[in-house]
């Protein structure tokens, strides 16, 4: 299985996108620690990143320039809860590969997952 690194903070959400991933294909791992969310692409073979914006230590706007500056292939897809036009726009013109807003669906996924895998 491809490994997904999801940095979320809400555990409900990560179970949900564990089984939604898990069912199409994918092995999920969860980071929340800034370091350990670099770290952990770096070292496991993470094929996507599923970002959500709104995150204790750091914003996933910023987190995405990080993200894209060491590691500029890595699909990045932000799933939120914030339906905000000007978010979504920040979010992919730092680096955003794809913006979701929850909930997610299984369909949903599975389209932007078969076009950035």
């Amino acid at each position: 299985m491809k490994n997904i690194l999801v940095v979320e903070n809400s555990k409900e959400q990560i179970y949900l996108l564990t089984l939604i991933l898990n069912r199409i294909g994918f092995n999920i791992l969860v980071e929340t620690n800034l370091v350990s969310i670099l770290d952990t692409i770096d070292t496991k073979n993470i094929v996507a990143v599923i970002l959500d914006i709104m995150l204790p230590e750091i914003s996933g706007d910023i987190l995405i320039k990080k993200i894209r500056y060491i590691y500029p292939t890595v699909p990045i897809i932000m799933i939120t809860a914030l339906k905000n036009v000007d978010m979504e726009c920040i979010c992919l013109s730092t680096g955003a590969n794809y913006y979701l807003v929850k909930p997610v669906l299984l369909e949903d996924m599975e389209q932007v997952f078969k076009q950035y895998l």
